[in-house]
């Protein structure tokens, strides 16, 4: 029987993405990997160089599954802005969720490989978000104001984990403000699109969670 390989990638995906959310990257071996995906060493060795490539894979593949559901749910509110502020909810929802989500994604800021991955792909994303308000904006605009963001997730998420703080939602409506006026969304704009998405998230809120568990 021949095999999909593209199906054998996949598996190896969402299989990693489970031991990555209910153990952590960390305590997740490529034994247990290759146990869960019913391959050999061999085989996943031919579409991942390593454990890093593989959590690589994972992050690249729930930024895509957020933004493609984020698409479904605002088909008739398509406002770009809205993708920053329904991502940020789900994030950290999915952090209150699950602690090893949360942990997997303290790993992937302190991993270098990683890291650039996740500055390249924020960057990119500001850039499809924000359009006419940064248009004028350099390289090195754009990277700046990733690295900022990603440092306002890392301290949010970290205190979380430490026990400082157990109250993100207080916190996501500040975050998605700071995030906006970075990238010179005007006011009225900013109070607008917030509260266009907390009707979005009352009324679709099963649909934006559940295809992420």
């Amino acid at each position: 029987m021949s095999i999909n390989n593209e199906e054998v990638k996949k598996n190896i995906i969402l299989q990693a993405r489970i031991l990555f959310k209910t153990q952590g990257y960390e305590q997740t071996t490529i034994r247990q990997l290759v146990s869960s995906c019913h391959i050999t060493n061999g085989t996943l060795y031919k579409y991942f160089a390593n454990k890093k490539e593989i959590f690589k894979a994972v992050r690249f593949d729930d930024i895509n599954r957020v933004t493609q559901l984020i698409q479904r749910v605002i088909k008739d509110n398509n406002d770009p802005l809205l993708m920053v502020s329904l991502e940020t909810h789900i994030v950290f929802t999915m952090v209150q969720k699950y602690e090893r989500y949360a942990e997997a994604i303290i790993s992937s800021f302190d991993n270098l490989d990683v890291n650039e991955t996740n500055i390249g792909d924020l960057t990119s994303f500001n850039k499809s978000c924000f359009g006419e308000y940064i248009e004028s904006y350099t390289a090195d605009d754009h990277r700046t104001r990733a690295l900022i963001v990603k440092g306002i997730y890392n301290s949010i998420i970290s205190d979380y984990l430490k026990g400082y703080d157990s109250d993100i939602n207080s916190k996501i409506s500040l975050v998605v403000k700071t995030i906006y006026k970075l990238h010179d969304v005007p006011e009225k704009k900013i109070e607008a699109i917030l509260i266009r998405t907390s009707e979005i998230v009352s009324q679709y809120e099963s649909d934006l969670f559940k295809l992420l568990d």
